[in-house]
Formats: structure tokens, C-alpha cells, sequence
């Protein structure tokens, strides 16, 4: 019996090798950048406290370092280098992630426009809907749930404000 041939799709298709290695190299500029912003801090003047960008650069610092030995394990394994494509119809878990990762910036945009409970209940009903529930009326009314309990711990249980908007506080 001759071998199952493979069938060809027509569409895009992509190495798996630069889909591994795309995250970490996406990660450390990410890093890079944190460690640029985090050199910027001011320093503290007391000699035991460590400072405010002592944190920030170790973790940015350990993530390169993860990040760098990720690399090197995929460009050295064998399945880096293989053929192995994918078609473009598997990229919707992909496409998603980019979405959501859009919406994320559009939410951290909005919260100093319109304050943090109607850009996270907008945030929240996004990512709840890219997850699969696409109810009417569940799906904003879980939204605002979860954004009230967020709410309720910083303002009450941590005594933190959050961002009420120059939008709401130019109007009254």
C-alpha cells in the first residue's frame, strides 16, 4: 500500500518556526522597553530602600533571559527547521488573541477618557464575547459585574480611586 499523500490547501501558508519564535521575540521588545522606561525612574534618596525601578528592571531583565533560552531552544530543535506549514484557516485562535489584544489597548486608551467602570464594562463585554458567550443580555450584564466587584475592592477594600474620565468630570 503506498503512503496517505498529502493534500495541498490552497491559501497562505506559514513556517511554524517563525510562529514559535515570533512571541518571545515580540516579549523581549516588550522588555526592552520596560527596562528603557524603568531606567527613567527617579532614584530613591534613603540608602535601604531599593527604589522604585528595581522591580521592573529584574523582571524585565528575567523575562529577557527566559525569553533568549526559548529562542535558542526552537532555533536549535529539529521541528524549527521543518517544513511543517499551516494553513490559514487554523489562524483563528490567532486573529482572536490579536483582537483581544486590540481591544486591551482601546480599554487602557479609554479609562482616562471615560473612566474605569465604562471603558472595563465595554472591555469586559469584548473579551467575553471573543471567549464564546455571545448572550444579549448575559454578556453586559456580567461585564458590569465583574467590573463592580473590581470596583468595590480597590475603592473599598483597598482605598484606591480609579479613573473617573475628564469626559464625566468636564460635563458636571
Amino acid at each position: 500500500m503506498s503512503a496517505p499523500q498529502e493534500t495541498r490547501r490552497p491559501g497562505f501558508h506559514i513556517h511554524s518556526c517563525w510562529l514559535e519564535l515570533g512571541i518571545p521575540l515580540v516579549t523581549i521588545a516588550l522588555a526592552s522597553f520596560a527596562l528603557f522606561t524603568a531606567s527613567s525612574f527617579p532614584a530613591s534618596l534613603l540608602k535601604t530602600d531599593v527604589g522604585p525601578a528595581r522591580f521592573p528592571l529584574v523582571y524585565a531583565l528575567l523575562l529577557i533571559a527566559l525569553c533568549l533560552g526559548l529562542v535558542t531552544l526552537t532555533v536549535r530543535a529539529k521541528r524549527a527547521s521543518s517544513a511543517a506549514k499551516i494553513p490559514l484557516r487554523d489562524f483563528r485562535t490567532e486573529i482572536k488573541s490579536a483582537v483581544g489584544i486590540g481591544v486591551s489597548v482601546a480599554n487602557f486608551l479609554l479609562i482616562p477618557l471615560v473612566g474605569f467602570l465604562i471603558a472595563n464594562s465595554l472591555y469586559m463585554t469584548c473579551l467575553i464575547w471573543l471567549l464564546g458567550y455571545r448572550h444579549r443580555i448575559m454578556t453586559p450584564l456580567v461585564a458590569m459585574a465583574i467590573t463592580g466587584l473590581i470596583y468595590a475592592v480597590f475603592y473599598f477594600g483597598l482605598n484606591v480611586p480609579l479613573p473617573e474620565g475628564e469626559l464625566l468630570e468636564r460635563s458636571f
